[in-house]
């Protein structure tokens, strides 16, 4: 993905997951993959599902896609996080790759 587009996929996380009635928490979009924090009663591989369909409706309606070809690959890892400690390191970690610096934190390194 262009920078641009990464900024763009970081901006609409958070209403995709309200969307989805899911706890944002930080995102960030690399090159060839995201990650994603968040906080969901909910099934894990269903939220990936309506994650990479949504962000695909969303990133295709202004870099449309042709002959077949698709934002994401198949599957995708999901860590589950059960320690607020492992939550605060996920979120640092995920902090500093975001494409767009949140307010107050510094770019990405």
């Amino acid at each position: 993905m262009t920078y641009e587009q990464r900024a763009f996929v970081e901006s609409v996380l958070p209403q995709i997951c309200q969307r989805g009635k899911w706890e944002f928490h930080i995102c960030a979009c690399q090159p060839d993959h995201v990650h994603v924090l968040l906080t969901s009663p909910n099934d894990s591989k269903a939220i990936r599902k309506w994650l990479k369909r949504w962000l695909s409706e969303a990133l295709s309606e202004r870099w449309p896609l042709f002959g077949g070809d698709s934002w994401w690959a198949e599957g995708g890892s999901i860590k589950w996080i059960w320690k607020r400690e492992y939550l605060e390191i996920a979120y640092d970690y995920i902090a500093r790759q975001r494409a767009v610096a949140e307010p107050g934190r510094a770019g990405p390194e």
